[in-house]
């Protein structure tokens, strides 16, 4: 990347020319992908991936992708900008006698990986073998099989929603902010993000810059959301349901079906 400004190798010393003649013209350069650069996330995703897959990891039957089912077998390995997850599933027994399984490999061969492409390691945010643990913003409680958003981070939620109700009055930018707030602990029992309806519809009437006093409803749907946000938990050990249920939300009538799950699926 080049900017349009040229400099004159007179204004620079020798030593700082290096091997460059000072009659010429001199620009300067990056010589890493900058940040805030517009495809600097996409090549470091992408180069990222390469240096694992190189090294025998995010095999296509273990990676996690983006809106797509997990892994069906008992390793999965996500990659995303500069974090590798790599999560197994094992029994009490593998876990007492400190067995050697598939995520003892990955681990040590994305070191392997790092320290051969010269990547520098963060010693003091690396977590190994643990059973609860934070990855991409969710807390895993292993044992318990609960996964949801940190809980330092929903009571934080809690508090900010709380101060916005009390305030009764906001514009369409803070009502923003507020609701992406509630996504991700509400992404981990999605059924609950039913209890916010009204607060998009009277959204959508809002003008940017204008503050407008927040309606009674607007303020119990949100106070009702932050008490669901301590309900965000999902329970990775609970029993699959073999028939797929629906249901109409639609206020004024009622429907659902039943339909049986395909043994492939379950």
């Amino acid at each position: 990347m080049l900017p349009a400004r040229p400099w004159s190798g007179h204004l620079f010393t020798n030593e700082e020319l290096s091997d460059l003649s000072p009659d010429g013209t001199c620009y300067f350069s990056l010589t890493v992908m900058g940040m805030g650069g517009k495809n600097s996330m996409d090549v470091a995703q992408a180069v990222h991936e390469a240096m694992l897959e190189q090294a025998g990891c995010m095999r296509p039957h273990e990676r996690m992708d983006h809106k797509r089912p997990p892994p069906m077998g008992r390793t999965w390995e996500g990659t995303y900008a500069d974090d590798h997850v790599v999560v197994q599933r094992l029994t009490v027994e593998e876990l007492r006698s400190e067995a050697v399984l598939r995520d003892n490999e990955i681990t040590d061969a994305s070191v392997e990986s790092y320290l051969r492409h010269g990547a520098v390691l963060e010693l003091d945010k690396r977590i190994r073998f643990r059973e609860n643990f934070v990855a991409w913003g969710t807390q895993v409680r292993g044992r318990r099989g609960l996964v949801g958003s940190s809980l330092d981070k929903r009571f934080q939620i809690a508090v900010l929603v709380f101060q916005f109700v009390c305030l009764r009055v906001a514009d369409v930018g803070i009502l923003d902010r507020v609701l992406g707030s509630l996504v991700h602990p509400l992404q981990h029992r999605t059924e609950l993000s039913s209890v916010l309806h009204r607060v998009y519809k009277w959204k959508s009437g809002l003008y940017p810059g204008k503050v407008s006093k927040v309606p009674g409803d607007i303020r119990d749907e949100l106070s009702i959301a932050t008490l669901f946000v301590a309900l965000c938990d999902i329970n990775i050990r609970a029993p699959v349901e073999k028939a797929i249920r629906t249901t109409d939300a639609t206020p004024s009538g009622f429907g659902a079906t039943v339909a049986p799950c395909p043994p492939r699926v379950l």
